[in-house]
């Protein structure tokens, strides 16, 4: 496996085009790609990037849902010497504006619109001078880096690259050498990707990955055993790691095919897996729910299923048993990762039992060190003994990018890295997670940060204090509540918080429940106590 870490993305991606150029790489709404033609389409961008002026290791972002053309980007940007830095489909454009800021990004990928969102809206809320700009000379007050945002739009609009000219301008085979250079000069150690995080700060937080640590996806191609016959059914979504690194990775290792979908629709993806015969799937435990739950469920054909993977929060083993029995996914493994380790570092065997698939996350994958530290003293525990887990080895990021301080928060001088999340050990090595020491919510298998939604409803002007909580839900595992303290004399009500956050928060991110209250419950040190609102909002709305 060593021999991985000694490539880079553009070397893996040129050998699979040549290695299985007729066999099909991509299917997507019904239009498929092979490797050959991906190659080509990638190439025909990039050359059309560099023409543009990218040079090796400027900041490029992906603000594009789940599509052809969102992998074309990716390795196009990958082969034109870029870093990559995905921008989640559902952001609005206050958190748009700030990884863009942030990332010192200077070309944007970005569509019209997504879910009834109109991207054209945010970006000309974001950047009032764009349509007064040049194409290809972007002169933004708030976005000094940006120069260049290239729209994928069947329209034109003022101040906009369109998508098809910046692809035929690369169409000659002028660029090839150039192309050939850059790939000479790029190193497994370069940064390739900026993956965005929330943290406890509230302030996402941009991960930088190099190719060696995105190559990590080739322990899960032996993990999962797949080969050029597999075909995967992906609708999770690129901007994050476990569909970006975890599911787009390890097929394009292997040879194999992705069906993939722009959002996850549970009828949809179970017509599409026995449409396309697939053998894999992924998926968090919300979406399979949705799937077994279906009314017409009993009606698909998924016999072709072979294996598959569950992420995001820990399944109730009836789940465990209802995936392998009623979809047949009889090899299903679950994993564990987190973004600062560009992808899963955890996985459950193939074979393992469902109590294990149900309880733990398995081991450590190949050549990453794993243990459980005291919270208080940082000393090695034994196995059972609960505490932080720390991990250490070649899938480590470099650290956040222009976050100094962040870094040495989560990296000791020793290498190891503090996952933030609290588990232990069993006598075999499987690690069971006990509690999210940072305090994040999951709702559906996202990353919400509490600190991030408390600073946004803090700029309501009727809201005095709010603290933020995650509270259990039967379909999303958990989502947001939020608990506020009004302004004296001021008066609002649930629903104009909850309008509010929707205005320029990703609806992941909008609490489902608010509750107005005169008071925090305090510790003797006046830290507030958000286990007992949590404790209250369980009892009070009878959640289970």
């Amino acid at each position: 496996m060593k021999e991985w870490f000694n490539k880079t993305f553009i070397d893996v991606f040129d050998e699979a085009a040549d290695k299985y150029s007729d066999r099909t790489a991509i299917i997507f709404k019904g239009r498929e790609l092979t490797y050959k033609e991906l190659w080509h389409r990638v190439n025909k961008l990039s050359k059309g990037l560099v023409k543009l002026g990218i040079k090796k290791g400027d900041h490029i972002s992906i603000w594009l849902p789940n599509s052809l053309e969102w992998v074309i980007c990716k390795f196009a940007i990958i082969k034109a010497g870029g870093v990559m830095i995905p921008v989640n489909a559902r952001y609005r454009s206050r958190e748009v504006e700030y990884i863009l800021k942030q990332s010192d990004t200077t070309t944007l990928f970005m569509t019209d619109g997504f879910l009834n969102t109109d991207y054209l809206a945010m970006i000309r809320e974001i950047i009032p001078e764009i349509g007064h700009s040049k194409p290809g000379n972007l002169k933004s007050k708030t976005l000094s880096n940006l120069k260049n945002i290239i729209l994928k739009s069947d329209l034109e609009f003022p101040g906009f690259l369109k998508y098809s000219d910046i692809v035929d301008s690369g169409k000659d085979s002028a660029g090839d050498d150039t192309l050939e250079k850059i790939k000479e000069s790029v190193l497994p150690s370069d940064i390739v990707n900026i993956q965005y995080t929330s943290g406890t700060t509230g302030e996402p937080k941009g991960a930088m990955l190099t190719h060696r640590m995105l190559l990590g996806a080739y322990a899960i191609t032996q993990i999962l055993k797949l080969s050029e016959k597999d075909r995967i059914i992906l609708s999770l979504p690129f901007f994050h790691c476990f569909a970006n690194l975890n599911g787009l990775l390890p097929f394009i290792i292997t040879g194999g095919s992705i069906v993939l979908m722009d959002i996850f629709n549970p009828e949809e993806e179970l017509q599409l897996i026995e449409k396309y015969r697939c053998t894999v799937i992924y998926g968090v435990p919300t979406m399979y729910i949705m799937m077994l739950s279906h009314p017409r469920f009993d009606s698909f054909d998924l016999s072709s299923l072979r294996t598959g993977n569950l992420g995001g929060a820990p399944p109730p083993i009836k789940l465990v048993m209802d995936i392998m029995n009623k979809m047949g996914v009889k090899e299903l493994t679950a994993n564990y990762g987190m973004t600062e380790n560009s992808c899963s570092i955890f996985a459950t065997g193939i074979g393992d039992p469902p109590e294990v698939i149900a309880t733990t996350v398995g081991r450590p994958f190949p050549l990453v060190e794993a243990k459980v530290v005291d919270i208080h003293t940082r000393k090695e525990l034994l196995p059972n003994q609960p505490g932080l887990v720390y991990v250490r080895g070649p899938y480590v990021m470099e650290g956040y990018y222009k976050k100094e301080e962040e870094t040495k928060e989560a990296i000791d001088g020793g290498g190891w890295l503090n996952t933030g999340d609290l588990g232990k050990f069993d006598e075999k090595g499987n690690l069971t997670l006990t509690g999210r020491y940072k305090d994040l919510i999951m709702p559906g298998g996202e990353n919400v940060s509490p600190a991030d939604v408390e600073n946004f409803i803090f700029e309501h002007p009727a809201v005095r204090d709010v603290q933020v909580i995650g509270v259990p839900d039967e379909r999303l595992g958990e989502v947001v509540m939020a608990y506020i303290i009004l302004q004296q004399g001021s008066k609002c009500t649930e629903q104009e918080i909850i309008d509010f956050c929707k205005s320029r928060m990703a609806n992941f991110k909008v609490p489902k429940y608010v509750k107005f209250i005169d008071s925090f419950p305090m510790t003797p040190t006046g830290k507030i106590q958000k286990y007992k609102l949590k404790e209250q909002a369980t009892r009070e709305l009878k959640l289970k």
